[in-house]
C-alpha cells in the first residue's frame, strides 16, 4: 500500500472498501492522509498540521464525516472529524470533545446517530456512549475500565476490551437509548493495546481477527484445507 519513508499508521477502511484513511509521518508530524486501497495512485493529504497529530478513527456511511484522534506537543488527545464541505471541495475540521482528559479512540454507530469513545475523565480509560454529532445523553458502557470500542454492523451490540477481555454490551435505541450490562466474551493476551485497536469483528458479531501471543521459540504449523478450490477461477486456473 505504502512505500513511503515517512511511518503510516492506523489504516481505516472507507464505508466501500475503496480506500484507506491513515495517519502518516511523511510530512513531519503524524498527519491525515488517504489513499485508494488497491494501492494506485499517490496519496492525498487530508489534514496537515505542524503542531499536533491526527490519527484516524472511523468513517461514516456516506463518506461524509471522518473521525480521528488529535494529540497534542503534551500528548493530551482530543476527538475531532473532518465533515465534507456542501460543495465538495474539500473537508472541514470540528472538534467534538476537548477537555483536560484524554479522549479517544472512538467509533461512530453504523447509523451514524451515536459514538461509542474512550476517556479517562474518571480517573480511568473507560468506555462512553453519546449522541452524535450533538455530543448529548452521554452514558458509560463500561464497569471496570475499557477500550477499543467496536459495533456490530446492526448497532444493536457494542464490543470493547477490558484488560484482556473482550467484552460485550447490548444497546438499544428505541424507544429510548439504553445500554445493558457488559458481559465477558472471551480471553486474549492478544487484545491489550494502550492506544489502537488491536482487534476487528465480522458484520454479524460471530467472529473475531487479532493477534495471537506466542514466545519468539514457538513453532506454529497452519493447515489451510481446500486451498486448490478457493483460488481456482482467479485471474486463470490455480496454478
Amino acid at each position: 500500500m505504502t512505500a513511503h519513508k515517512g511511518r503510516d499508521l492506523w489504516p481505516t477502511w472507507s464505508p466501500d472498501g475503496t480506500r484507506l484513511a491513515f495517519a502518516s509521518s511523511r510530512r513531519g508530524n503524524r498527519n491525515l492522509f488517504v489513499k485508494q486501497a488497491d494501492g494506485s495512485g499517490k496519496a492525498t493529504e487530508l489534514l496537515i498540521s505542524p503542531n499536533s497529530r491526527q490519527y484516524p478513527n472511523d468513517w461514516s456511511r456516506d463518506e461524509n464525516t471522518l473521525l480521528f484522534m488529535q494529540l497534542a506537543p503534551d500528548d493530551a488527545s482530543d476527538l475531532f472529524y473532518l465533515r465534507r464541505r456542501d460543495d465538495r471541495s474539500g473537508y472541514e475540521e470540528i472538534p467534538f470533545r476537548s477537555s483536560d482528559a484524554h479522549e479517544g479512540p472512538a467509533q461512530l454507530s453504523p447509523d451514524g446517530r451515536f459514538l461509542a469513545y474512550v476517556s479517562d475523565e474518571s480517573g480511568q480509560p473507560e468506555v462512553y456512549l453519546c449522541a452524535f454529532p450533538e455530543g448529548e445523553g452521554k452514558q458509560r458502557a463500561s464497569v471496570s475500565g475499557g477500550g477499543q470500542p467496536r459495533w456490530r454492523a446492526d448497532g444493536k451490540e457494542l464490543f470493547y476490551v477490558e484488560g484482556h477481555s473482550l467484552m460485550s454490551v447490548a444497546v438499544s435505541a428505541y424507544p429510548s437509548f439504553t445500554v445493558g450490562p457488559p458481559v465477558r466474551l472471551f480471553e486474549s493476551e492478544g487484545l491489550e493495546s494502550p492506544v489502537t485497536f488491536s482487534y476487528d469483528v465480522s458484520p454479524d458479531g460471530e467472529r473475531f481477527v487479532l493477534p495471537e501471543m506466542v514466545e519468539e521459540s514457538d513453532t506454529i504449523v497452519r493447515v489451510t484445507q481446500n486451498w486448490y478450490a478457493e483460488f481456482k477461477g482467479r485471474d486463470g486456473e490455480a496454478e
